[in-house]
């Protein structure tokens, strides 16, 4: 029996589920990777979503959320989608679907 409580430290990991079965989509609009406030149903989508889409105005926008993806957990394609740069406003929206 051990007599020490074991040394647990809190990670930032997303831990995938071996087994997803249902199909959904969820989207992020105006994604911004200084915003640590997504809820759990982001990260989940993140981790189960073979193919995700980002959509924005430049390819520099691409990488940065392409990066921030990666960074947590996504491991399916990561597809680049151009969306029209509507008076001059850059915003990008990122797709997650399952199914």
């Amino acid at each position: 029996m051990n007599s020490q409580l074991p040394d647990w430290q809190p990670t930032n990991q997303v831990v995938k589920s071996d087994k997803v079965t249902s199909t959904w989509m969820k989207v992020i609009t105006n994604f911004s990777p200084e915003n640590r406030l997504y809820d759990d149903s982001v990260f989940y989508a993140v981790a189960h979503s073979p193919v995700i889409i980002v959509e924005t105005t430049n390819g520099g926008d691409f990488f940065i959320a392409k990066k921030w993806l990666r960074n947590n957990g996504a491991y399916g394609v990561i597809q680049y989608r151009y969306k029209s740069n509507g008076f001059g406003v850059r915003s990008t929206n990122i797709y997650f679907e399952r199914g």
